[in-house]
């Protein structure tokens, strides 16, 4: 009998060891961005900030923009005002070095705050490589 009860003991305490490094995992995305519809990328925004309202510190992402979607990070941007409240609360933004080059953009043309990656594909591969969840932006 007091093997049994140190047996079901130790069993609840792993169930429960396992169930709190559920709830502090973070769910991580990577979100693509590829188009410079203003639309699709005000209902990015807008899908940032109900994963950050819904999830709070549980939720990391990375926005990749690429192609015609490099615009959605540059000082030009439709929405760089939510971009740059999104980047002071945490999320992360990059810019495809590649699609810099292809369009003459500059370091300085690119959002404060926005970082860089030096093809956007790969970097999108590479999170999905470590785990992190994918959600292509041009919904």
């Amino acid at each position: 009998m007091k093997n049994f009860l140190i047996l079901l003991i130790m069993a609840t305490a792993s169930v429960t060891a396992n169930a709190q490094a559920k709830k502090a995992e973070k769910h991580r995305v990577v979100f693509q961005m590829s188009t410079a519809d203003a639309q699709e990328q005000q209902g990015l925004i807008r899908n940032l900030n109900h994963l950050m309202e819904g999830w709070g510190d549980t939720f990391e992402a990375e926005v990749v923009a690429h192609g015609p979607g490099i615009s959605f990070v540059t000082n030009q941007s439709v929405v760089a005002g939510e971009v740059k409240k999104l980047a002071a609360k945490g999320i992360k933004f990059v810019a495809c070095e590649n699609t810099m080059k292809q369009k003459d953009i500059k370091h300085s043309d690119l959002l404060q705050g926005v970082g860089t990656v030096p093809m956007g594909l790969a970097e999108i591969v590479l999170k999905q490589e470590e785990g992190w969840a994918y959600i292509k932006g041009n919904f």
